[in-house]
């Protein structure tokens, strides 16, 4: 009796709305819930040992190309002048990175576009 008599006092369009609060708040729970375990097995995931690769080191020694070495003691001078010896290697590598290893052209200085390299040259 109770039940009944609650129902009668409470219109249909309150207890319409109430049962659909009461889903979508469920919906958003399991959601919710279901995003945190895909994020944790995600995280468990990415930081496994199987998915490391790692980069060999040779020596501390920068892997770069002949025409990139044939410049190590013009590097080792500068570095020695500007208080920097101890980065010759990274030095290197940068240099092997932007040039590719060929040096054409190490700082790029072609592709400005207000001074390009036809723009030294004299005739």
């Amino acid at each position: 009796m109770p039940w009944s008599l609650l129902l009668g006092l409470v219109p249909r369009k309150v207890w319409l709305w109430l049962i659909g609060l009461t889903l979508a708040l469920f919906l958003l729970q399991i959601i919710l819930f279901a995003s945190a375990i895909t994020t944790l097995i995600g995280f468990q995931k990415s930081h496994s040992s199987d998915d490391v690769q790692s980069v060999d080191v040779v020596d501390g020694t920068a892997q770069v190309s002949a025409a990139v070495e044939q410049y190590r003691p013009l590097f080792e001078e500068y570095a020695a002048q500007y208080g920097v010896s101890d980065y010759v290697e990274l030095l290197m590598a940068k240099t092997m990175q932007e040039s590719g290893g060929k040096l054409d052209d190490v700082m790029q200085a072609s592709g400005a576009k207000r001074f390009s390299i036809s723009a030294f040259c004299t005739k």
